[in-house]
């Protein structure tokens, strides 16, 4: 003779008439965590966002003052890279006889400095051999991210490091 055993589990017994759902608590958690996981995710997204813009100016312009010296040795004429009007709002390269080239706009959250080592602020000149006479270095930046910070620096024979 057998005799009939109730269901058991996790130290109580199995109820079928009883509670088959979460509890508010349980709901609570879970929440939390998928906010949790939310927020982190949207700060490192916007992280990126961020770094990947400072990147791109960067690299446009590195190509912008290369373009600007290969161009003064190839057609043997000055040329010049000048914020525009701001180096804040964007920059121009242009040639002596002011022709302009290059119009670049930045994006809102992306600054540019020039720093001249003779407090040449307007433009960065290259001569029609493609140095250049002052060095100095472009900052490339965000006000509230110092850390996102890139530079470009520039030498008298007019080679450009990013740093």
């Amino acid at each position: 003779m057998t005799l009939p055993l109730k269901p058991f589990v996790c130290g109580r017994s199995l109820n079928t008439l009883g509670n088959n759902g979460f509890t508010l608590l349980e709901c609570l958690i879970v929440l939390s965590w998928i906010l949790f996981l939310t927020v982190t995710a949207g700060m490192s997204l916007r992280y990126f966002l961020l770094k990947e813009s400072i990147d791109q100016t960067t690299h446009v312009l590195w190509q912008d003052i290369a373009h600007a010296q290969t161009r003064a040795l190839a057609y043997h004429q000055s040329m010049a890279v000048c914020g525009f009007p701001e180096w804040a709002d964007g920059w121009i390269v242009r040639s002596g006889t002011r022709e302009v080239w290059i119009h670049r706009i930045l994006k809102p959250p992306v600054q540019v400095e020039w720093i001249s080592s003779w407090d040449e602020k307007d433009c960065l000149k290259f001569e029609t051999d493609g140095t250049t006479a002052q060095q100095g270095h472009f900052r490339i930046m965000i006000s509230h991210y110092p850390a996102l910070e890139k530079r470009l620096i520039v030498i008298h024979s007019g080679r450009v490091k990013i740093k």
